[in-house]
């Protein structure tokens, strides 16, 4: 393990000894005390504000993790955070660009709605979706959904927001993911200049939940902290078109439904905005 990667934004990476928490095929989630994530692989697709990234399966034989300010213990051995290479977690706008919000929407929901996962909830982008969903539960969750964005769309931002919290199953619930996609929508908005009404702080706290995963999500999200595989489709959707269709396709990997949930809150987020 001579080699290891972690976030750049090392002020926003959780102290602390830490335990496993839940084990994947290509990564592994320990939990400390205070319900903080901190996962662990040898893939850099999995990069996000809080992954350490190891060279090849050795991140298997990882046990036990404690991070100090100054120190990244694995199994016993300790790796200087100031040698260790960073991932920048966050996304920064080229100013000298342009950026027509209207056509990129429009056309990337032509191309590339349809390839959404079939119980996601892009059916709030398109309504036509919503036949994807046939047994009893499923309906009532379509419905308590629908509800939940209705109160957005009147004004009634953070009842929303609230009702849409943990709706759904999964690791991550599709509410969740929707409300992590909002936040993500927020800060490109703000990083762009748009001025926008919504306090993602309080969002943040609305958000607040029992499950660490979903939370973690959310509170990166909140940060403008992104997991590499959606900064490289924001970067694609935004500048780099001819890498559009392969970081679409990375980042559709993720879990079930949760990517398509995530883009599905953060399409609706920057359509909610007066730029169309």
């Amino acid at each position: 393990m001579k080699n290891i990667i972690i976030s750049l934004i090392g002020k926003l990476i959780p102290k602390g000894k830490f335990v496993k928490h839940s084990v994947f095929e290509r990564i592994t989630n320990f939990i400390n005390h205070n319900g903080h994530i901190v996962s662990v692989s040898d893939s850099d697709k999995y990069l996000s504000p809080n992954t350490i990234l190891v060279n090849s399966e050795s991140y298997k034989s990882i046990d036990n993790i404690e991070i100090s300010e100054t120190n990244i213990e694995l199994n016993n051995e300790f790796y200087p955070i100031s040698e260790i290479k960073k991932f920048d977690s966050f996304f920064y706008f080229d100013e000298k660009i342009n950026i027509d919000f209207n056509s990129k929407i429009t056309k990337f929901e032509g191309e590339y709605l349809s390839m959404f996962n079939e119980k996601s909830l892009r059916f709030l982008l398109d309504g036509k979706y919503e036949q994807n969903f046939k047994t009893s539960f499923e309906k009532a969750f379509v419905k308590h959904i629908k509800e939940a964005y209705n109160e957005i769309k009147k004004g009634n931002f953070y009842d929303g927001i609230s009702k849409m919290k943990g709706a759904g199953f999964g690791l991550t619930p599709s509410g969740d993911d929707f409300i992590a996609g909002m936040l993500y929508a927020c800060d490109v908005l703000i990083k762009y200049g748009v001025k926008i009404n919504t306090d993602v702080k309080k969002i943040r706290e609305i958000s607040k939940s029992n499950n660490p995963i979903s939370d973690s999500l959310i509170y990166y999200a909140s940060k403008g902290a992104y997991y590499k595989r959606f900064k490289d489709f924001i970067e694609a959707f935004l500048y780099k078109e001819e890498n559009l269709n392969q970081a679409f396709n990375n980042l559709i990997e993720i879990g079930e439904t949760s990517s398509s949930d995530m883009l599905s809150g953060f399409l609706i987020q920057l359509k909610s905005i007066n730029l169309l």
